[in-house]
């Protein structure tokens, strides 16, 4: 079977800073809560993660602004522990390096329904690398780190979200591209797939695949560069990738789009939908709930950078 996404509505739930952007969603707990960042530009070293908590995906309101002083707070990603516990893992940016952190380390916080949220944790690991996508299977969390000592890249697992260890290093295959954001996901079939960004000239993105215990990674070259991946796999067994496409309109100037495709497990794309969207955009949460496709994700194309959801309805055919 192949998927068909029937758009539903997009709507702005947030453009309150200069620049929103930076998205995931999730739903917790029987309520929606959508994570961001907000600055006052994409590069700007103010940055602060906002979470914004809703009971319908109609009405949201703040839940929790995450910052750290002296630091830009980028790229807020949800994940349900093992144990039913939510983290919010950021990366962040210090304007001036300290003896904690060269320059970019990552950190997590921890929403306990019970206690409210707790945090920051950080850990000996946690210096010099940026942690992307964290990604529950099993009783382990897993996250690939980029960038400052992890150029090569580096798949790292923790059991609480808090203390992590390198579990694949190097992890990125040699390339003269700058291999950086990704999208993890553990199937059914204890098969894991990586959805892998890199950027610079004819650089596309990769496909990773790896059977249990995950530490043999065989990658495929895709046929599209891609920006700001997040890839899931529905109930039903097929895998979704949303990201940035960037194209040549037919006057020759360059056009960005949030994208959503399909993927097959050997890296096989079929185009699915593209989202309202243009300029500065992509970086999507994307979770299934009632055979609809919630995304959230950020555009330029209501002139400032701001923060939509989108339904779409899922139809399987032949």
């Amino acid at each position: 079977m192949s998927v068909q996404l029937e758009f539903i509505e997009s709507k702005c739930i947030s453009n309150q800073a200069p620049h929103s952007a930076f998205t995931d969603l999730i739903f917790y707990q029987n309520e929606w809560y959508c994570a961001f960042r907000e600055g006052s530009s994409h590069m700007s070293l103010d940055g602060q993660a906002k979470v914004l908590k809703s009971k319908n995906g109609l009405a949201w309101d703040e839940f929790a602004v995450l910052t750290w002083q002296g630091g830009d707070v980028r790229d807020p990603k949800f994940v349900i522990r093992h144990d039913g516990k939510l983290l919010i893992t950021v990366g962040v940016r210090l304007a001036v390096p300290t003896v904690l952190s060269e320059k970019i380390f990552s950190t997590s916080w921890l929403f306990d329904s019970d206690n409210g949220l707790s945090g920051p944790f950080y850990c000996n690991t946690s210096s010099g690398t940026w942690r992307w996508g964290p990604t529950q299977y099993g009783s382990d969390i897993f996250s690939v780190g980029y960038a400052g000592k992890d150029l090569e890249g580096c798949l790292y697992k923790s059991a609480d979200g808090k203390n992590w260890q390198a579990y694949v290093r190097p992890f990125f295959p040699e390339s003269p591209c700058f291999t950086n954001e990704s999208s993890l996901v553990f199937t059914q079939s204890e098969t894991a797939f990586c959805l892998l960004r890199r950027d610079g000239a004819n650089c596309s993105g990769l496909w990773g695949v790896a059977k249990k215990p995950y530490t043999r990674w065989n990658w495929f070259n895709l046929p599209l560069a891609i920006g700001g991946p997040k890839l899931i796999e529905l109930s039903t067994g097929q895998l979704i990738a949303c990201f940035r496409l960037i194209e040549v309109d037919s006057e020759g100037a360059l056009e960005a789009k949030t994208v959503l495709y399909e993927i097959s497990p050997v890296g096989e794309m079929t185009f699915l939908i593209q989202l309202p969207s243009d300029g500065d955009t992509s970086y999507a949460g994307m979770v299934e709930c009632d055979k609809d496709l919630w995304v959230s994700y950020y555009s330029s194309h209501e002139e400032k950078s701001s923060i939509y959801i989108a339904k779409l309805h899922i139809n399987l055919t032949n």
